[in-house]
């Protein structure tokens, strides 16, 4: 394991050389991002530290560069530290998430699988790799890494809430609730746990149940408009406009520039019998995202616009 501190020399007396060693990793092995490049580097530039100790400064300098978006000298950090400690798995890990960062996937998930290959119960490298798999819509990858992090770690909700979306991405709604579920037992205070599960009811056409889980998500989070905009939505569903009405003008009025709020909003006002604000808001879905075709079938429906 690559340690982020260790003093090379004994602290002897007044020496100089030694003490200002022992600040520059003193500063390298800190949490304040500045402070770490500038202690990481001094002690590099020292050329006291060789091996072990070493492959520790530039992979706490390269954490520090990536932290600040700096990914190449984050990946060239990493690259020296790694041909000094090629079997340390913290390492490939470390770079992986860089690779992430920096938007190379690929890459990363080569580091991922290394780390792996040399510790393979590693929990974070699963879960890392398991998130990525879901960014790339491997959602199936996504689940057999989440699921081996489960079996290693089963009382962290955010591992179960990002199993719970990739259950969600490919329809298996009830292994989504089921996900979800298991996260609020753990943690009752996270709204979007709440607003998660409510959305996998509402797809499910559970809008009773879904409403429910909306309720308590904006109880907790109550700047939420995804969650209001999706209450917005079961509620119309179950025929309650007026209260439908009240969410979908609150969330377009936390964000503004949500073309699916102004949808549902477009859809409430013509439940509603009231044509021209729904063409009105219609429009302004269209404008937000002139993709959404679910507003332009309506518009034309209403005779707003041709085909």
């Amino acid at each position: 394991m690559v340690r982020t501190f260790i003093y090379l020399c004994l602290l002897l007396a007044a020496a100089p050389n030694a003490l200002a060693e022992t600040e520059a990793q003193t500063k390298c092995a800190g949490v304040e991002v500045s402070e770490v490049i500038q202690g990481c580097t001094d002690a590099i530039d020292a050329k006291l530290a060789s091996g072990e100790v070493l492959a520790s400064l530039y992979s706490r300098r390269g954490s520090a560069y990536g932290a600040t978006g700096k990914y190449s000298e984050a990946l060239a950090d990493f690259a020296k530290a790694i041909e000094l400690q090629p079997q340390d798995p913290d390492l490939y890990y470390s770079r992986g998430v860089v690779y992430s960062q920096a938007g190379n996937n690929a890459r990363a998930i080569a580091d991922l699988n290394k780390s792996l290959e040399l510790k393979p119960k590693s929990a974070v490298a699963l879960s890392h790799r398991g998130y990525i798999h879901s960014q790339l819509g491997n959602h199936d990858a996504a689940i057999e890494d989440l699921t081996a992090v489960i079996e290693i770690n089963p009382d962290n909700p955010m591992v179960l809430s990002h199993r719970g979306n990739a259950y969600l991405t490919k329809g298996d709604y009830d292994r989504a609730i089921a996900d979800y579920g298991a996260a609020i037992e753990l943690a009752p205070n996270i709204g979007q746990l709440f607003h998660d599960r409510g959305y996998a009811h509402q797809l499910k056409g559970n809008f009773r149940k879904a409403v429910a889980d909306f309720d308590k998500s904006i109880e907790l989070f109550p700047q939420n408009s995804q969650a209001y905009n999706n209450r917005a939505w079961s509620l119309y569903k179950i025929g309650n406009l007026k209260k439908g009405l009240a969410d979908a003008k609150k969330a377009v009025d936390l964000n503004g520039k949500s073309a699916a709020s102004w949808d549902t909003l477009g859809s409430i006002y013509e439940a509603l019998g009231q044509r021209e604000k729904a063409i009105e808001a219609y429009k302004t879905a269209m404008q937000l995202d002139p993709s959404q075709q679910t507003s332009r079938e309506h518009l034309i429906r209403l005779g707003a616009i041709s085909r």
